[in-house]
């Protein structure tokens, strides 16, 4: 009877425990999907569902394939191949379609498992939708993108130095003031362009600006071919 009583205590702690996982596993923020190796779908938790727009029970015995945009399936099928030939964990970024609502960027990450005889290699997938971050990198792309075209065609000479007061942009007018090419600035030093007259002036403003104190002032360049060129 002690003994019976302790089996029949262990299956209730053991109930108790699979029940807290199943809730973690299906009302997990991220989406979990069992593939086997040809991708057909064998589990998945109500996050998944709800993320592509299918019922659980109907979603199951459906390949993954019929969830990705088309001119992505050729990044899931490298994925998959991978995983299958190096057992390692494989991500990778790609479009999903769910079949209701709009299309949207998933970060993958999955991992194979040897647990099932009848399925062979079984493929645990993490999804992510990462969409809003995609919008981000794209509006931070064309930012950067109208930002350098307005300096590029800007009328003002624009340099940016490091610390070191060594050249790490110049835009187009900055190199036809001076006459060097791109290339030619990068690099270089502050002080090489500076006319040998004016070289004290330009010290002295670089100790001032490392001070903290910033001020407009005048002074002699020095092109490419040796004629002076008065900046501001």
């Amino acid at each position: 009877e002690m003994q019976n009583d302790e089996l029949a205590r262990l299956q209730l702690d053991l109930e108790n425990e699979r029940d807290k996982y199943t809730d973690l596993y299906d009302f997990s923020p991220v989406s979990y999907f069992t593939l086997n190796a040809k991708g057909i779908i064998l589990e998945a938790n109500l996050t998944a569902a709800a993320m592509v727009g299918v019922e659980r029970g109907l979603l199951l015995g459906r390949p993954f394939f019929d969830f990705i945009v088309g001119d992505d399936q050729d990044i899931f099928w490298i994925h998959r191949k991978k995983l299958v030939e190096t057992k390692a964990r494989q991500t990778c970024e790609l479009r999903l379609s769910p079949k209701q609502g709009s299309k949207f960027y998933a970060l993958l990450e999955s991992i194979v498992v040897q647990e099932d005889h009848k399925n062979g290699n079984l493929i645990r997938t993490a999804v992510t939708d990462i969409h809003a971050r995609h919008q981000a990198e794209d509006a931070l792309q064309k930012s950067e993108k109208s930002y350098r075209r307005l300096v590029e065609t800007m009328q003002e000479g624009l340099g940016v130095a490091d610390q070191y007061y060594q050249f790490t942009f110049v835009n187009q007018k900055f190199c036809e003031m001076l006459g060097y090419h791109h290339d030619e600035l990068i690099g270089r030093h502050l002080l090489d362009f500076v006319h040998d007259d004016d070289r004290e002036l330009m010290k002295d403003q670089m100790a001032h600006r490392e001070k903290g104190l910033e001020e407009r002032f005048e002074l002699v360049w020095r092109t490419k071919d040796g004629n002076k060129v008065h900046v501001s």
